[in-house]
């Protein structure tokens, strides 16, 4: 498929057809997943279901010496999230792109439908193995923002989440996927390890800022 380029708002990125374009609008003009206080240079910042990049390219362009994690199953999109820093003049020592998933369990199968219909098996990753990532490539285990937009993926990760891990953790951000696990709720489990939730203009969106 080939890629197309647009710009909104200093962010360049390369999207494949109208769902990337949209995706993009919603994050950058949208400001889904912006939270209330400025990020300081040099934060980390952890996006699982990086899709195409955009948040963290434009995180990128926010803040200056920007230190970003990006996961995703899916090896096109991990591509296309490297392009589109690329495009963006972000350093590749301030990136670190891994092919995985989060939630429960030690690795997932699924149906890859954007590389011909084949199988994938990739490692799952709970919020440990994310900061220890962050630690070893760049010695901090502090995070400013944590972006999820995984599919429903967040039910297990927040379930798996340690105090201690959550202590390192600023601000959670993401898409919450009703109908995937319809009696959980992240609201408690959250609260319990000490995040306090900020109210976002879009239902389907949490903000969750540690108290």
């Amino acid at each position: 498929m080939p890629l197309r380029c647009i710009e909104k708002e200093g962010v360049v990125y390369l999207f494949r057809d109208e769902f990337d374009m949209i995706v993009g609008s919603e994050i950058i003009v949208d400001r889904q997943y912006e939270t209330p206080e400025t990020p300081p240079p040099g934060s980390v910042f952890i996006d699982i279901g990086c899709c195409h990049g955009v948040w963290s390219c434009l995180m990128s362009k926010r803040v200056t010496n920007a230190k970003l994690l990006c996961i995703d199953p899916m090896p096109v999109n991990c591509e296309l999230t490297r392009l589109n820093l690329e495009q963006n003049g972000h350093p590749t020592e301030n990136q670190l792109i891994l092919q995985a998933a989060v939630g429960r369990g030690s690795c997932m199968e699924f149906q890859d439908c954007m590389e011909g219909g084949g199988r994938l098996n990739v490692p799952v990753m709970t919020l440990g193995h994310l900061l220890d990532a962050v630690k070893l490539k760049w010695g901090s285990e502090d995070v400013f923002t944590l972006k999820s937009d995984c599919e429903g993926g967040e039910y297990g990760f927040v379930e798996t989440m340690t105090q201690s891990d959550a202590n390192h953790i600023h601000w959670f951000v993401g898409e919450q996927h009703s109908g995937v696990s319809d009696s959980y709720d992240l609201e408690p489990r959250l609260n319990a390890l000490g995040f306090k939730k900020v109210t976002s203009s879009m239902e389907h969106l949490f903000k969750y800022k540690r108290a």
